[in-house]
């Protein structure tokens, strides 16, 4: 069964995420910045990396880590 993914704001802080189902980069979903009005992603393999994306954007977080 594959994952459909959902949006980042559906998303529990704290969870593993990716952007694309066949992605190999993990980020975990971070706090909502109001400045930016965007969710934070820190990258999972470097600390110093991290995105933001608007709150309707799909993530995937059913994968094997």
């Amino acid at each position: 069964m594959a994952d459909q993914g959902m949006t980042i704001k559906a998303v529990a802080e704290g969870k593993f995420l990716r952007r694309k189902a066949d992605s190999k980069k993990t980020y975990v979903r971070g706090k909502y910045d109001r400045s930016e009005k965007r969710y934070e992603c820190h990258d999972w393999d470097d600390i110093s990396r991290s995105m933001y994306l608007k709150g309707d954007t799909v993530v995937f977080t059913e994968f094997e880590f």
